[in-house]
């Protein structure tokens, strides 16, 4: 009885830190966010389990990218309530309150169509076969997830679970808020209630340790390779193509370290609070053979958010060459609406579906001249080549997006 008692606390509490926490990082404009999270809950709430539930969250979710990208400059307190309401604008806090927009879509995201899921589940008939939740549990790679998790992502919690604090609380969990991992809310919710029993105290020393010690190794990289000057001053344009691929390769490697410090600093914090995420960066960067293999270890709980709530409700592999195009169109727009990464997403959609091509062909065909060069020492220097290969193109590919643009990289890619 006492535990049932218990029970309801731990969500308030961490909702009431999440608000706190809102309110010192954005100041009046915490407002904003919380506003945006309650219309969605009311939005999930009135659409789940109708047909109408998956077009509204996804309609909603792009109405917040566009507020994130554009809106947002005229939501002032004085322009929307008048002009003796102005001094609340005063109070910006630490942190633009759009600027993390992003990742609370993908978490309301995460509420409404959980909840749709669960609602179709409490509507199917008795006997009949369970349909409409994915239930594609992430794959388990060591410090991926542990089966726990697995289950908690994709078993629908009691309707009652699915409420305004839970809602809020996931949407603005703290140790999550800034930089994510993504975590899905049937996972969270379910750790509201019972906190995770699969990393004890020795793992997280452990993890802790580890930690520390790639700050340090981020530390020495970034002094003897200041790669982020060089880029940010502009000074590698006048260099060669080896040393803008080298620069790029550099680059990429110190970007995969930083990523990691903070996606790792997050999860530790979580891990802390009883909270299992995915971890977000499983293989090494240069420790991949392929680009899909890549895109499923770098941002892995992304990955896994767009595996469950795009790919698979599109079809999946059945479907995979049209769908990779949607997830990496989204993705493109979700970073930021901007040509460049549009062509990032566009490039990454392209490469991944001639690899999808080749690879199975490739595997499968019995042709005479392929079965002699898969059996001879031709098809060892071969695979070699296209394990490699996928460094380029991620440099090519990342220097458009996120570096230079798309004149300069496909200047680069010329010379």
């Amino acid at each position: 009885a006492s535990s049932r008692a218990a029970r309801p606390v731990r969500p308030t509490l961490t909702l009431v830190i999440g608000l706190g926490f809102l309110a010192y990082v954005h100041g009046t404009f915490a407002v904003f966010p919380v506003t945006i999270a309650c219309v969605a809950y009311l939005l999930a709430k009135r659409t789940a389990g109708t047909r109408y539930a998956t077009p509204a969250a996804w309609a909603y979710a792009v109405l917040v990218l566009v507020i994130k990208e554009r809106g947002h400059r005229y939501m002032r307190f004085g322009s929307l309530l008048g002009s003796e309401f102005r001094w609340l604008d005063m109070y910006t806090g630490e942190y633009g309150w759009h600027a993390g927009l992003n990742l609370v879509v993908l978490r309301l995201v995460s509420f409404h169509l959980d909840l749709h899921w669960a609602t179709l589940e409490k509507q199917r008939p008795s006997g009949a076969p369970k349909l409409q939740a994915p239930k594609h549990k992430p794959e388990l790679q060591p410090e991926g997830c542990s089966a726990e998790y697995a289950n908690r992502v994709v078993d629908a919690l009691p309707l009652g679970e699915y409420s305004l604090a839970n809602c809020l609380a996931h949407a603005f969990y703290v140790p999550l808020y800034l930089a994510g991992p993504t975590v899905t809310f049937n996972a969270f919710a379910s750790q509201m209630a019972r906190p995770q029993t699969a990393h004890r105290a020795g793992y997280v020393a452990t993890y802790a340790i580890r930690l520390v010690c790639m700050v340090i190794c981020l530390e020495l990289g970034t002094h003897w390779s200041p790669c982020f000057a060089l880029g940010a001053s502009g000074a590698f344009v006048s260099t060669g193509p080896f040393e803008i691929g080298l620069l790029a390769y550099l680059t990429l490697n110190l970007m995969w370290f930083k990523f990691t410090i903070i996606w790792r600093f997050a999860r530790l914090w979580a891990l802390l609070d009883g909270v299992e995420v995915q971890e977000n960066m499983v293989r090494g960067m240069n420790n991949n053979y392929s680009l899909v293999g890549f895109w499923k270890g770098w941002h892995r709980s992304f990955n896994r958010w767009l595996v469950r709530y795009i790919y698979v409700p599109l079809g999946g592999t059945s479907y995979r060459s049209l769908n990779v195009w949607v997830v990496f169109g989204f993705v493109a727009v979700w970073h930021d609406v901007e040509p460049k990464l549009l062509a990032w997403g566009g490039m990454n959609a392209l490469f991944m579906s001639v690899e999808a091509a080749i690879v199975p062909w490739a595997a499968r065909t019995q042709t005479p001249l392929v079965r002699m060069l898969r059996e001879g020492p031709f098809w060892r220097h071969a695979c070699a080549a296209s394990g490699t290969s996928y460094i380029l193109v991620l440099m090519v590919v990342n220097l458009t997006g996120y570096g230079v643009g798309i004149e300069v990289g496909v200047g680069f890619i010329l010379r």
